[in-house]
């Protein structure tokens, strides 16, 4: 699954064309009475609604999007029907193409935007007191230590910080930077080691981060050739279209690496 968008959102960016929806269709059933077949393969992940006896249900089954099929876990008690949105490319491809983007969008930027927890050693110059912490946003810091030692050694000693006013140190999270106001640390290399964590979460993910991702996502799809099968004939993705794409794509990358995000 990707970091940063799903597959249905993928689809819906390029227009009601680049799919088929399916509205209230009665599956087929199977011998033991738990696999149920759809009408069409191909389905697009997070598109279907799954009801059995007019309810609406989440829970119970496993999709195969590929092929599909509903596996209950266990027969339900009335043949179920679903919406759903279907395509001409298998979901799984789609899903590999979005790892993929995700991986590109990482690299030309630079940086991943997804949550995570990161520890780094900072360096500090004489009399130096206020330090950026590389990855953004932040969030919170889980721990930041000052190496007391005076020379830098095999086994250092670490004095652990608390963040406050009239503790150690301040901190402003949106942009990252931490000012000590006491126990400073003694200047030279790998002198403050600090834990913390930065990025969102996959609902929270900015829309611009978004955007990059499926630009990333459709161009790999046309350079693949795999987006024929949704063109209908139409020619939407010529080569002045991709150079708008990559323009657009180099634009978006430009400004997340040089600027914070949240700062913009």
């Amino acid at each position: 699954m990707s970091k940063y968008i799903t597959s249905l959102e993928l689809w819906k960016s390029l227009g009601s064309d680049a799919f088929t929806k399916v509205r209230s269709e009665t599956t087929t059933t199977t011998s033991d009475n738990t696999i149920f077949d759809f009408a069409q393969q191909n389905l697009i992940s997070g598109s279907e609604t799954i009801y059995v006896g007019g309810a609406a249900v989440s829970t119970g089954f496993t999709m195969n999007y590929d092929d599909g099929k509903i596996d209950f876990a266990s027969a339900p008690a009335a043949v179920p029907t679903g919406d759903y949105l279907y395509t001409g490319i298998e979901d799984s491809a789609v899903q590999k193409t979005l790892l993929s983007s995700d991986e590109e969008l990482e690299k030309v930027v630079g940086q991943s935007f997804s949550l995570a927890t990161t520890s780094e050693t900072i360096d500090v110059e004489q009399l130096q007191t206020v330090f950026f912490l590389e990855r953004a946003p932040v969030n919170a810091i889980v721990s930041l230590s000052s190496n007391t030692s005076s020379t830098v050694t095999d086994s250092p000693s670490y004095l652990t910080l608390t963040q406050g006013l009239g503790n150690d140190y301040l901190f402003d999270a949106p942009s990252g930077r931490v000012e000590i106001i006491d126990n400073f640390p003694v200047y030279g290399q790998q002198r403050l080691k600090v834990s913390y964590s930065h990025g969102y979460t996959f609902a929270n993910m900015p829309d611009l981060v978004k955007e990059l991702n499926r630009l990333i996502a459709v161009r790999m799809m046309v350079q693949n050739n795999n987006f024929k099968a949704i063109l209908k004939g139409r020619d939407n993705f010529n080569q002045a279209s991709l150079e708008q794409i990559n323009t657009r794509i180099s634009t978006i990358a430009a400004l997340l690496r040089v600027n914070k995000y949240e700062r913009i």
